[in-house]
């Protein structure tokens, strides 16, 4: 679903933020960024094709959240002062979008959301060590 969008509003609302945090990830976890890229997007989506809703889970999104995840848990694990910037500066910005993983809004693959976050937390923890 990440490649699908239901319109061009729906494509440029994830395409802005999937930019900034892909500009992040490639920038500052140069070597890591692309395995990470790989694993949310497989991870999310299988957990979302096993477990979601029987309905269309398209967009970006959960690539979104597994970024915004990847980079906020990578500052804790890391404990690096660089890392913990961005993981600060990701809370703030994007920290508004813990809403969007709870059920409740229809038509909102919350389901996306979630395991996308939940994967960028996992890659965050298993490539802690890696720069």
């Amino acid at each position: 679903g990440p490649l699908i969008h239901v319109n061009l509003v729906h494509l440029f609302s994830n395409s802005l933020p999937l930019l900034i945090l892909g500009i992040i990830m490639f920038n500052f976890y140069r070597v890591i960024a692309f395995e990470v890229f790989v694993w949310v997007y497989i991870i999310s989506g299988l957990c979302v094709w096993i477990v979601g809703e029987n309905a269309s889970h398209i967009g970006a999104s959960g690539l979104i959240y597994g970024f915004a995840s990847f980079i906020f848990f990578s500052g804790l694990f890391r404990g690096e002062f660089k890392a913990l910037v961005l993981a600060i500066l990701v809370a703030i910005v994007y920290g508004s979008i813990v809403n969007g993983m709870l059920p409740g809004k229809v038509g909102i693959s919350w389901q996306a959301h979630l395991y996308g976050a939940m994967a960028g937390g996992l890659c965050a923890y298993f490539y802690r060590k890696e720069k």
